[in-house]
Formats: structure tokens, sequence, C-alpha cells
């Protein structure tokens, strides 16, 4: 076996060094073949696949299917609300012009009834689309989730989002997710975020946020972004 042939069988990986060894094991065993040795090598010397920290794994993946299980019923609610002010149109217009809505539409584009009931109909509307925002917002908390996937894409979400049914994350061929809430930050590679970028928690140091620590935070994200081949990462050449 010649150290040309083993590079080829590691993409040009394996050092001089590294193939005396393979060598070595490859020559004392008639029946090792080279792509055996190939792999041999990748066995010692390759580097390890990183594997997500399954706990946190589990609760950001759970969290998520929890939010899109939400979905069915938050257009329930959505029609609920929905109802709800279109039956209280036709009470408005009753109670302050004594009027049905064909009535109203009837009336000329230039009278003081029109102009004020289209007044009261948009007043009606603003407050419609408010309590529906408010809902899918409740739904949804104060949560985010940041997801890198195998293929390097990136994926930044809220609760509301998927709640709402706009996006619906993978679940699959995840390798980086980080999961925040505004009480609880962690992800998959330190846990909780707190003590693994600093050593304590948010508690701990009174919720305070000092430049050191925005330094520490901001190195660990291009980090992240660098090891997992996401598209910043990928344009970066130095962490």
């Amino acid at each position: 076996m010649m150290y040309s042939e083993l590079l080829v069988l590691t993409d040009e990986k394996a050092t001089y060094e590294q193939f005396i060894e393979i060598e070595a094991v490859y020559m004392s065993k008639e029946e090792m073949t080279k792509e055996q040795a190939a792999r041999l090598w990748k066995r010692r010397y390759g580097v390890k696949e990183s594997k997500p920290r399954p706990e946190e794994m589990r609760r950001i993946k759970k969290s998520i299917r929890e939010f899109k299980r939400e979905q069915a019923w938050a257009k329930e609610m959505e029609q609920r609300i929905n109802k709800k002010y279109d039956d209280l149109i036709p009470e408005r217009l009753m109670d302050f012009y004594g009027k049905t809505l064909e009535e109203i539409n009837n009336e000329p584009p230039n009278s003081t009834i029109a102009y004020l009931a289209n007044q009261t109909l948009e007043r009606i509307e603003k407050e419609r689309n408010r309590a529906i925002f408010d809902w899918y917002d409740s739904a949804g908390g104060d949560a985010t989730f940041y997801i890198i996937y195998k293929d390097g894409s990136t994926l930044y979400v809220t609760g509301t989002e998927i709640v709402g049914g706009d996006v619906t994350p993978k679940i699959q061929g995840i390798v980086y997710a980080n999961y925040s809430d505004g009480y609880e930050e962690y992800d998959t590679e330190i846990g909780d975020r707190d003590m693994g970028l600093y050593g304590k928690t948010a508690e701990e140091h009174d919720y305070e946020i000092t430049d050191d620590m925005l330094l520490i935070r901001d190195k660990y994200e291009r980090t992240i972004e660098i090891k997992y081949g996401a598209d910043w990462g990928l344009k970066q050449d130095i962490v």
C-alpha cells in the first residue's frame, strides 16, 4: 500500500506519520484490504462526528411538536374570534345608527352616517386583527428557535410562527438547535447557555449583561456557525 493510495481513500487527510502506522497494520494482516485500512485510519484519526446533546435535542423537538399540535386549536380560536366580531358588526351599527349593514351600504357615500359607520367598521376590524394577533402571540409565548441542519441551512423561527402555520420546522437532520423563551435558554452544544458560557446562571449574575459576556457569546455563536457549516460560517476564515 502506498501513501498516495491512503491519501485518496482519506480525502487527502492522512499524514505520512499516520500512513506509516496504518501501513504496519496493513502489512501484518494479509486479509486486510486497502479500504479496510482506510476505515482503520478513520477510526483512529478521523474527526469524530459531533453529536448534539440528547436531552436538549429532545426538549427542543418536543417543544416544536407541541407548537405544531396547537395549529388546529389556533385555527379554531381564530374562527371563534372572527365569529365574535362578525356578530358584533350588526350589533354596533344598530346601536349607534339604527341601521343594518345593508342599509349603511346603501347610504350615499358622502353622507354623514356612511362616513361615521365606516369609521366604526374600521375600528372593529382593528379590534379583530388585534385580538387574533394577541391570541397567536400568547399561544407562541416568547419562544424562539435557531436551527442548523446537516446541509448547512439555517432556520430562525418563533413559537408564534409555528402555531400560526407560517413556518413548520423539519425535525430530522438537525445538527444544532438553540431554544429561548425569555426565562431559559439552552442549546444542543453546551446545554444551559449561561452555565455553559459564563459558569453561572442568569440569576446568579443578577441578569446583568457585561461587555465581556457579549464578546464571549458572540465568539461562541460565530464558532457554532463555522463548526456546522452554516452559510455565514462558510464565509469566515477565522473564529
